[in-house]
């Protein structure tokens, strides 16, 4: 048997960190998600169309722009990201089908 090396805990610790952002960068309450579900099986059109169904803030208790830096150091932006803006674009579920995300993630500070 083996020992791990030195720095097999600190890879270990910088994954279940980027893991832990990872499921924190998007999210979208049920009622969100079901009225989006309606919109897109009311609206008449041909064609497909591929939509982020998604919060417009994200659920990191660090701002946006600083996580991003952090587990992607170099990733250029496409657009500003202020405060706890989401990473993820719903712009095309708002023009197409008049989708917005109404709930807020109520931040315990």
């Amino acid at each position: 048997m083996t020992r791990p090396s030195a720095n097999a805990g600190k890879f270990l610790s910088l994954t279940r960190q980027a893991n832990l952002l990872w499921i924190s960068w998007g999210w979208t309450d049920l009622q969100d998600a079901a009225r989006a579900c309606r919109l897109a099986i009311e609206k008449d059109w041909r064609g497909h169309e591929v939509f982020f169904i998604n919060g417009d803030e994200t659920k990191l208790s660090i701002p946006t722009l600083e996580a991003i830096v952090r587990v992607c150091p170099g990733v250029p932006l496409r657009k500003p990201l202020d405060g706890f803006a989401s990473v993820l674009d719903t712009s095309n579920a708002e023009r197409i089908m008049g989708w917005v995300h109404e709930t807020q993630w109520v931040r315990k500070g």
